[in-house]
């Protein structure tokens, strides 16, 4: 199986792109169908989608009817282009933005996988520093104009902690050699997560702070008393994030969280191989 996300080795100039975003409106954008997978803040816009119809957002597989370029895209002409450098056929094609603040809980997105010959990438058209996607509990730090792949069909979230809207290219992709002749070998991924940004990314994490506080917590038998005693799930996390945040440490509540469903995970994975 391969890594659970690395870099493809094209390259694409986010100015073109970027100056398509600037002609859509905001009438453009509607809200993700996943509505309990985020706090409001994510939306996207269908570029195919099955019938080629722009509020189909949702890109399920249809085994009926075919996927077809959407009206909007022919207002995006760089995007358009871009979408040209893949030779493997193409099924739903979407932007999505999370805004400024806004977080995507964790979840896992099924029907996706190499071995059932659909994969999705991501191509960061605006992002920045403080926007972190994290999945199977590592974080990527994907750039603008790169494409990634990523193993969606894992748990996964993000968080926009910037100022700004982050906005991704995201492509459904049917596996053909000439999408697998742009798979890294592993080695190359292995030399991706030594590069000076994605150590940066990780030592800078909100997760890292969270790590942090963990251990703060497990030198203080009064404050482990305290937060095990608390029953409601929605008040010990608010409970972490006050103490942590009172103690200097820069986790999130989607880090709180995302440690949770890990312990359930666990939990569950120990009940069924004993």
């Amino acid at each position: 199986m391969p890594a659970s996300f690395f870099r493809l080795p094209l390259r694409f100039d986010a100015a073109p792109p970027k100056a398509d975003l600037a002609s859509l409106s905001d009438a453009d954008w509607k809200a993700h169908f996943n509505a309990q997978y985020h706090n409001g803040g994510w939306a996207g816009i269908a570029l195919r989608s099955i019938d080629g119809s722009p509020a189909n957002l949702y890109p399920g597989p249809d085994g009926n009817r075919s996927y077809a370029d959407t009206p909007i895209l022919d207002r995006l002409p760089a995007i358009r282009r871009a979408l040209r450098r893949f030779e493997c056929p193409l099924d739903a094609v979407r932007l999505l933005r999370l805004r400024a603040g806004g977080a995507i809980h964790e979840h896992r997105d099924y029907g996706l996988g190499i071995e059932l010959g659909i994969v999705r990438l991501h191509i960061p058209l605006i992002s920045g520093a403080d926007v972190e996607f994290y999945v199977d509990g590592m974080r990527v730090p994907m750039q603008e104009g790169e494409c990634w792949y990523l193993d969606l069909s894992l748990p996964h979230r993000v968080h926009n902690r910037g100022s700004t809207d982050r906005i991704h290219l995201v492509l459904d992709c049917k596996v053909d050699g000439a999408l697998l002749a742009l798979f890294p070998s592993e080695d190359e991924v292995l030399a991706q997560r030594q590069e000076p940004h994605y150590l940066a990314a990780l030592a800078t994490s909100s997760q890292r702070e969270f790590a942090r506080f963990r251990a703060f917590v497990l030198q203080d038998p009064g404050l482990q008393e305290e937060l095990r005693q608390r029953d409601d799930v929605a008040a010990f996390v608010e409970r972490v994030v006050t103490v942590g945040h009172e103690a200097g440490f820069g986790f999130t509540r989607e880090d709180v969280k995302a440690a949770l469903q890990e312990g359930r995970r666990a939990a569950i994975e120990r009940l069924i191989v004993g």
